[in-house]
């Protein structure tokens, strides 16, 4: 392999990792196996792409999908070099299986200084596009989604790199065992800056597809705007190559490969992640959500509840020892708990009141809908009430037909599940003039005895948030959810909102559960 190209793992790492989050949820997009995902080329393909690699990825002991990378000059351009990455995932979920393809493309000098970037992401009914281009200081970008076209801007200061820092940082100067280094770069789909902290080890025999081989082990820690952290540890050759990466949360595993082993016919359509992310409880729980409070003991392995979970009005967390937790979930109603008990409940800000590229409270369809749930009522609570019984009846394909869905769309086929059901609850609220935001979490699945991944949706009424789940529609919420986190959906928070799941997926125990 040439010096001008190396090994392109840790990028897609994140990303792949968060396309299996958003197949994790219940809104995952099933598709006809035989379907062959093509969304619409994000950047058009280096001339002489002079170089060429593939990698795989497994969950679990499944292999799910795979990546290509190529590189060459940009536009027959030798001074820039054009660096474009493909990833492809398939699993089985609840029976259906669901496709995921997510592209980026990056324009750069020779020594890593980025001119351009591109990324989209197929992982529902639309592809939400990204472009930035670097000049005086400033990253200017477009990302464009569900007929929505959004500008802004990032500071770009000269330690700033673009989508592939990492990969190009350790083929300059391959780390050294007791090596630390520290990188600030562009994460695609994401489309926001994060800090990226390695830390070599030592090195170590690693287990492969075939054989084994002595690497160097690298821990690295991407920390995201938002402060949410994604962790993996990497194998490197002595030329600085990725051979092996392990999203250890995920259960994730990604090894260089070649073209022939990558395109295989996948094992992961016999993998069902959604059995697979089930959490059992010890016991059938009678009528959850209609009771007004519950408490269940949740134990956490290697992980802290207390961090995982959120705490709020909705549900308070305690620490009853290491790595365990009881989480009592109140059933909030506007004048219940008769006063607010946690200063974690924020008020609505802006963002939480305005159209964005996934709530589109603004789109002509969504505004008519609003109108006709609700009618002329006037009381918030009673508003959002409505605008629930109205999502739960509109929506009659209740299936997993569409992945993470914008509420335009779901307004238009009035088909998805839980997702789909909580961004279009939210849009029709915010055109109400009521405040809202999704949640992220577990709900309880009576026919499984266990609790799934879900996301519902809050509303900002009197002095508090209040859950309400179009895919329920019977008035709010009752002592059935387990909230992790929440999230206005603007921008880029559309895909990292679902990284906390990855801090309990495959590690949470129900452990206990009261019943008042």
């Amino acid at each position: 392999m040439s010096s001008l190209f190396r090994q392109r793992r840790v990028l897609w790492r994140v990303t792949a990792t968060l396309a299996t989050l958003t197949i994790t949820g219940c809104g995952a997009r099933a598709t006809n196996s035989d379907r062959d995902t093509q969304p619409a080329p994000i950047t058009k393909t280096a001339s002489v792409a002079t170089e060429e690699t593939w990698d795989v990825f497994y969950l679990g002991e499944s292999r799910i999908g795979y990546a290509v990378t190529k590189r060459g000059s940009a536009s027959g351009e030798a001074a820039l070099v054009e660096t474009e990455t493909t990833v492809r995932l398939k699993i089985r979920r609840y029976g259906e299986v669901t496709e995921s393809e997510m592209r980026y493309a990056v324009v750069e000098t020779s020594n890593g200084e980025l001119r351009q970037a591109r990324s989209a992401a197929e992982l529902g009914g639309v592809a939400m596009t990204f472009e930035g281009q670097v000049a005086d200081g400033v990253l200017q970008t477009t990302t464009t989604g569900a007929g929505k076209t959004i500008r802004g801007s990032i500071p770009w200061t000269p330690e700033c790199r673009g989508f592939y820092a990492i990969e190009e940082s350790l083929r300059r100067r391959p780390m050294q065992s007791g090596e630390r280094r520290a990188l600030r770069m562009l994460t695609p789909v994401l489309n926001q800056m994060a800090d990226v902290e390695l830390r070599a080890v030592e090195e170590e025999t690693v287990q492969l597809l075939e054989g084994s081989k002595k690497l160097l082990r690298i821990e690295s820690v991407t920390t995201l705007a938002d402060k949410q952290t994604i962790s993996d540890t990497l194998w490197t050759d002595e030329k600085g190559q990725t051979i092996k990466a392990v999203n250890a949360s995920m259960q994730q595993t990604i090894y260089r490969t070649t073209r022939e082993t990558a395109l295989q016919e996948q094992s992961g359509a016999t993998l069902d992640i959604g059995k697979l992310t089930l959490v059992k409880t010890p016991r059938a729980v009678d009528n959850p959500h209609g009771r007004q409070q519950l408490r269940y003991r949740v134990r956490l392995d290697g992980g802290d509840p207390m961090t995982a979970f959120a705490s709020d009005q909705s549900q308070r967390v305690t620490s009853v020892g290491p790595n365990v937790a009881d989480i009592v979930v109140l059933a909030v109603r506007p004048d219940f708990p008769p006063a607010s008990v946690s200063s974690a409940d924020t008020s609505p800000n802006d963002d939480d009141r305005q159209p964005n590229s996934y709530i589109q409270s603004d789109d002509p369809r969504i505004v008519k809908m609003a109108a006709e749930a609700a009618g002329n009522e006037k009381d918030p609570w009673r508003t959002a009430q409505a605008l629930e019984r109205y999502v739960n009846e509109k929506i009659t394909k209740k299936n997993f037909a569409q992945t993470f869905a914008t509420a335009a769309d779901v307004a238009e086929t009035l088909s998805g599940d839980c997702t789909e059901h909580a961004v279009l609850l939210a849009a029709l609220a915010r055109a109400r003039g009521i405040p809202s935001r999704v949640a992220l979490g577990l709900v309880y699945v009576p026919s499984e005895q266990a609790f799934g991944f879900h996301m519902w949706t809050e509303v900002y009424i009197g002095d508090r948030w209040i859950g309400v789940d179009g895919t329920l529609g019977q008035g709010g919420l009752g002592a059935g959810h387990l909230k992790l986190t929440t999230t206005n959906l603007k921008d880029g928070a559309a895909m990292s909102s679902f990284l906390p799941v990855a801090q309990v997926l495959g590690r949470l125990k129900i452990e206990e559960i009261e019943e008042k």
